[in-house]
């Protein structure tokens, strides 16, 4: 999986569990308490619609009519008078918000009772009795409807009940039909209905016309049979709202707002979301004892100039609510503990549904492909573009998603997730986002240090990987310098095909490099068949070198077995080696760096390697490393001015480890010493005479022949003797 499709797999897993979470229970009251609220307290106050009062009975109109506090305890002949004052100043429908269930004085009861059947548009608001009752196995909750008392009822235009969804925090939503209740239409959908009573005729047409057949149009009972016909077959409402279209333009325009008006209340959702116009007493309200007669503070034409023709709500409704029993904690709730009472939430649903703008919340599909593009667009930012353009960009886009659900909301009416996108998404998909990019990095610089520490040691992988540059330049340093060279390489790369040589050289170079790691060293360079190993310390150490000797042999062992391996292309190899000081760093300019030694050890170390062609010898090391490493038997060959080289230097062939060797090498050995004695004695003829004696014994030794040639070169040439061998040759 290439790392693209991983990131984006990665961000599409992410983000839909975040978009169901968002869809969850939890979720969704996540964003009712602290997105919708958000956008509430932006948005601020936005007037009502004109057509819509309150009568509020508060603390005020109790004090001037010297009443009882509860409305349940007075006389309904005020609320007569009431009626028969709303209804001279031209109120269009009245609706109490108080509970009429049982009967009070006769009197009293007999004069509202009266009012109400004169004025002919009063409705009446019926109560919800809750019951819990048992049944095999289970208890369930049972709603009952209590209506106004007998007479009060039939004396109405209307009655409907006003129940509210149960609130975990605070009351958002309320019910346009309630299913519990058999689907009935709850009081702000009648009143809707009654007050566009005079367009009803046009409704039923369009009723019928999309499928809906009724001989009369009882609107309570005919509103849950239209809601049942809606749920029932969605093509009916489509053609319902298809036929309001068409309607349109042939309507006048306060037609035509009626009529969206009803088909949205009939056709809409049982549950909605309450759009809010602002904090309490935002409605116009009206002080109860302001209004009845005989204790009116406004004359009939200045309560005419407030209420005519519109919806009059009449509750309980008190500037400061210590008491007050019908109130609810809402997204305008205000700090001093003022909420908005019953009688504003039934006044704002019926604003809402009169102007047909109930607050829609964005629907579940579209908020899930909102989570999901947008974590997907997340988590590619934070993974592919830099971190300064990640956070500038999202920030940006934040913001301005910020606005366009403020706008959306205001024009609209229409409410986008807040909280999940940005207060709960952005901050996820960062932490993850950076925490993957954090593990990529660690995982890149694993990846970086094991590429690196193919070529350099582990100490410079983690100060180029810390400092994140190449410093030119090194440092002096002591270590030991190994340089390998393997003959008939040039023959086997005439003869082999380059993929076929490649493969063969990096077998035999794993032979190696394997001693070298396993005895602390690093390859410092490889160029076609030769190598150069390095072992690094502050300082002389005698272990370094027991380690680089402990390689060298490493080496010649594993050369012996690829040999094996391959009979028809071996490379007999030969090495040297060398100690002492050297720079040890980044050597190149530009944007070409090497890591390597720089120094005579490395040279020499070369020439040493070299000198194995002219001895006959596989493995060479100074006189600097046998001196300190002694856990290895070596013949001393004597002292030579190398090819370059003003001064001599002793270089000796490393044997291997002494316990390890049998006596017969260590008397070879020993006769050979007794021959170079001779030799660095100057005496070429008794030199020239013990190695040939010694070559009767061992008549392929490199070293004693090479002696031998130059004992009769001495002896020839009469050179002068400068107290070591002069190689001419590399």
């Amino acid at each position: 999986m290439t790392p693209v499709i991983k990131g984006l797999l990665t961000g599409l897993v992410l983000a839909t569990c975040l978009a169901l979470l968002t869809l969850s229970p939890t979720g969704q009251r996540l964003e009712e308490s602290l997105g919708l609220y958000t956008l509430f307290k932006w948005r601020g106050h936005q007037d009502p619609p004109n057509d819509v009062a309150i009568v509020s009975i508060d603390k005020a109109s109790t004090d001037t009519l010297q009443l009882p506090r509860l409305p349940r305890k007075w006389s309904r002949a005020l609320h007569g008078e009431l009626v028969q004052r709303l209804k001279e100043a031209g109120a269009k429908l009245i609706v109490f918000d108080l509970v009429f269930s049982e009967p009070r004085d006769a009197a009293g009861d007999r004069v509202f009772i009266d009012a109400v059947r004169q004025a002919g548009n009063v409705m009446l608001v019926e109560s919800v009795n809750r019951e819990i009752t048992a049944v095999p196995g289970a208890k369930i909750n049972v709603e009952q409807l209590l209506p106004p008392i007998d007479a009060l009822r039939k004396a109405a235009l209307d009655t409907a009940p006003f129940p509210l969804p149960v609130r975990p925090v605070r009351l958002n939503e309320f019910w346009s039909f309630k299913p519990s209740l058999s689907a009935t239409p709850t009081m702000p959908t009648v009143a809707l209905l009654h007050f566009y009573r005079e367009y009803v005729p046009h409704l039923l047409k369009l009723l019928s016309q999309a499928g809906y057949r009724l001989s009369a149009f009882q609107i309570k009972r005919q509103l849950t049979q239209v809601r049942e016909q809606s749920r029932r077959h969605p093509d009916f409402v489509n053609r319902l709202r298809w036929l309001l279209q068409q309607e349109e333009q042939r309507l006048a325009p306060e037609q035509a707002y009626a009529m969206k008006a009803m088909v949205a209340a009939l056709t809409g959702f049982d549950r909605r979301y309450i759009h809010y116009y602002g904090p309490p007493r935002t409605i116009p309200t009206l002080p109860y004892a302001a209004v009845v007669d005989g204790f009116g503070q406004w004359d009939i034409n200045q309560l005419s100039a407030a209420v005519s023709g519109k919806v009059v709500f009449v509750g309980f409704s008190q500037r400061q609510q210590p008491v007050q029993e019908d109130n609810f904690y809402t997204v305008y709730s205000q700090a001093d503990g003022l909420d908005i009472s019953g009688v504003e939430i039934a006044a704002t649903v019926f604003a809402n549904l009169l102007a047909d703008e109930t607050l829609q919340a964005w629907p579940p599909m579209q908020q899930f492909l909102l989570i999901v593009l947008w974590g997907v667009f997340l988590i590619a930012l934070i993974r592919w573009f830099s971190i300064p353009f990640a956070l500038f960009t999202i920030a940006a886009l934040s913001a301005a998603y910020a606005y366009i659900a403020y706008w959306v909301f205001d024009e609209f009416v229409v409410w986008l997730p807040l909280v999940m996108p940005l207060l709960v998404q952005v901050p996820l998909t960062l932490i993850v986002g950076y925490v993957w990019r954090y593990h990529d990095s660690r995982v890149e610089h694993r990846r970086i240090r094991k590429a690196f520490g193919f070529y350099i040691p582990d100490d410079v992988v983690s100060q180029l990987v810390r400092d994140g540059e190449i410093q030119s330049g090194g440092n002096l340093v002591h270590g030991v310098c190994l340089a390998t060279d393997a003959s008939q390489y040039t023959a086997l790369a005439e003869q082999l095909e380059p993929i076929e040589l490649s493969d063969l050289m990096n077998e035999y170079y794993r032979h190696l490099f394997q001693p070298v790691r396993d005895n602390g060293g690093f390859v410092s360079d490889v160029v076609g068949d030769a190598m150069l190993a390095i072992w690094v310390t502050g300082q002389q150490d005698e272990t370094m070198r027991s380690l680089a000797c402990k390689a060298a042999l490493g080496i010649d062992a594993g050369v012996a077995s690829f040999n094996r391996m391959h009979a028809d292309k071996q490379l007999p190899t030969r090495l040297g080696l060398h100690c002492g000081d050297m720079v040890l760093g980044n050597i190149g300019a530009v944007d070409h760096f090497e890591y390597r030694a720089v120094g005579d050890v490395v040279n020499t170390a070369t020439r040493i390697q070299g000198m194995n062609k002219h001895l006959g010898t596989r493995q060479l090391v100074s006189g600097e490393i046998a001196e300190s490493a002694g856990e290895f038997l070596y013949r001393d060959l004597g002292e030579f001015f190398l090819a370059g080289r003003s001064r001599p230097i002793q270089v000796l062939e490393l044997m291997g480890v002494k316990d390890a060797i049998p006596v017969a090498v260590k008397d070879r050995t020993d006769m050979f010493d007794e021959c170079i004695a001779v030799f660095y004695e100057q005496n070429w003829q008794r030199a020239k005479l013990l190695l040939n004696r010694f070559l009767q014994n061992f008549p392929h030794d490199g070293p004693a022949l090479f002696y031998l040639e130059q004992c009769e070169h001495y002896q020839r040439q009469m050179v002068r003797w400068e107290g070591a061998v002069a190689m001419s040759q590399k």
